[in-house]
């Protein structure tokens, strides 16, 4: 099934994939972990997430933006990408 968005999807499709990790990332925690994780060490792997998406998403908004903190949500991003779900 292919899914169809309007154009204007488009422009700044980044910002908006990183709203939607923002808002998404606060509902999934308290409901599940991966078994080889504590829920702590999962929980810090989803504020990492979220903290670093919220420094892109918000760096026009700011005189500074911390890359190291987004390449980190990044690489977690991409190792427990297939985790995110519940």
């Amino acid at each position: 099934m292919e899914i169809e968005f309007p154009d204007s999807y488009e422009y700044n499709l980044d910002m908006r994939i990183a709203h939607v990790i923002v808002a998404g990332i606060p509902e999934l925690r308290g409901k599940g972990y991966p078994a080889s994780l504590t829920p702590e060490e999962w929980d810090q792997i989803l504020t990492d997430i979220e903290e670093g998406f919220k420094e892109y998403r918000d760096m026009f908004n700011q005189m500074s933006f911390d890359t190291s903190k987004f390449n980190r949500a990044m690489d977690l991003l991409n190792e427990w990408f297939p985790s995110l779900w519940w």
